[in-house]
């Protein structure tokens, strides 16, 4: 069913939308999203590796972005567009920390970037990530746990007898050989700087978690060299450009070239007009004319940092006034445990809601001790939910709770006298078998799912 949302925009406007939330396995329970996530702070949260983390990026717990670039933001979002276009092989950061006496400091933090390879699935060539019809190479950037032919960092030279594959291309290779020895080439840089060859061979397996065939490797584009994996036509460029796959491009305009974000760049300075390109691979060189007209639409990548950095979630804080504040904030949010409760019963019956979505003992204990993990506040409130949902089920009309017990004397009041001790025998038992049904499923849906992670 269509839901009705309403939101503030970046301007401060009030729109109304109407969403349809879309269905999804998690771990093999059904889930329905509006594809809608939590956003973030700018602020560095709590880790336990705090000095692991300050060693690879420079960042401690409690620091807090203020800009990028010199460009001051106050949004996560902000934070995004500007790393997304920022184009260059490293972003300086402006972020505030406090001192040990808590004096508040602005420090420079400068990072590497990368050309993130941000589709999944990809159906057409079109649909690659590319630069003016320009696809970079593919550089591994991490590496399962069972897949130990490969490391961080390869390029990718040659798959199957396809060299310098595009992403296309390496899903379906990866998926014609599901359970198949597949042959790999890739580049790769020894301790010393020196790089290398090497020849490997991979089988892709079907994964557990989304049924896809994997090789067990993420990538994203080579940026750091301006080697062409392949020219590929788009709408912009209906026609691939001449260009032979691994050739170097070494010029574009005026402007020398040393990496893929310095053709972004050269694009961008020469916007909407005709430039020359010039490539070389091995013994061969040549030069075409590049078209840069809607230069904007031809640019069909985005940056992305090489480090994942542990930002904290942004919180709206929920507090009373008083006492009478408090107590009306929490009869609102109790109403509203109990409404939840009583709609994902309708949804059980309905079907709408599969009972493996359901949790049992098993999983309720995992949420607490998560829950007082995080904080005092975030124990108390599933505590209040944990109970909400109890006063549901124990007043539903099922023999043994509450709920059936009032059943029984209704019935009693109805007819005027109480049912017979076997009927009442056979009801309480039907009602244990029940209950001991469910609580033995979920047990073993809960236990499940702590595998399957």
């Amino acid at each position: 069913e269509a839901i009705p949302i309403t939101i503030r925009d970046r301007s401060q406007q009030i729109k109304h939308l109407s969403l349809i939330a879309e269905s999804e396995d998690i771990g093999g329970v059904p889930v329905r999203f509006f594809g809608i996530l939590p956003s973030s702070s700018l602020t560095i949260q709590e880790i336990k590796n705090a000095k692991v983390l300050y060693e690879k990026t420079g960042f401690r717990p409690g620091d807090r972005i203020t800009g990028v670039n010199g460009q001051p933001i106050e949004h996560y979002w902000q934070f995004q567009e500007a790393i997304r276009n920022t184009y260059d092989d490293t972003v300086t950061l402006q972020v505030e920390r406090k001192d040990a006496a808590g004096i508040r400091q602005q420090v420079d933090i400068k990072l590497p970037l990368e050309l993130n390879n941000t589709r999944i699935d990809v159906d057409s060539e079109a649909e690659l990530n590319h630069v003016c019809s320009l696809v970079p190479r593919l550089q591994i950037t991490n590496v399962s746990s069972d897949v130990s032919e490969l490391q961080n960092g390869d390029i990718i030279l040659k798959i199957g007898n396809v060299s310098y594959p595009t992403y296309k291309e390496m899903r379906d290779l990866t998926i014609d050989h599901e359970g198949k020895d597949l042959d790999m080439q890739v580049l790769r840089t020894d301790p010393n700087g020196s790089d290398q060859v090497v020849d490997v061979v991979v089988q892709p397996k079907r994964s557990a978690d989304n049924q896809r065939v994997v090789v067990g490797v993420a990538v994203a584009l080579d940026a750091q060299h301006p080697i062409v994996a392949k020219s590929i036509a788009t709408e912009d460029n209906p026609e691939p450009l001449a260009i032979p796959r691994g050739a170097t491009i070494t010029q574009i305009g005026d402007a020398s070239i040393s990496n893929f974000f310095d053709i972004i760049k050269a694009a961008n300075a020469n916007a909407n007009q005709t430039v020359t390109l010039h490539w070389q691979l091995n013994d061969q060189s040549g030069t075409l004319p590049l078209n840069l007209q809607d230069v904007e639409k031809q640019i069909n990548v985005e940056c992305a940092l090489t480090q994942m950095i542990p930002f904290g979630d942004l919180e709206d804080i929920h507090k009373a006034d008083h006492l009478g504040d408090a107590v009306v904030m929490g009869y609102h949010k109790c109403v509203s445990f109990v409404m939840q409760t009583y709609v994902t019963l309708k949804r059980l019956i309905s079907r709408d809601v599969k009972l493996k979505a359901m949790s049992g003992p098993v999983g309720i204990a995992t949420i607490i001790y998560q829950s007082a993990e995080q904080s005092l506040t975030s124990l108390f409130y599933w505590l209040a939910f944990i109970s909400a949902n109890l006063a549901v089920v124990n007043f539903l009309p099922i023999p043994v709770v509450d709920g059936g017990v009032f059943v029984l004397l209704l019935i009693e009041k109805i007819k005027g006298s109480p049912l017979s001790i076997k009927a009442q025998e056979i009801i309480t038992y039907a009602g244990l078998a029940l209950i001991l049904s469910v609580f033995l499923y979920l047990t073993y849906n809960d236990i499940a799912r702590f595998f399957v992670r």
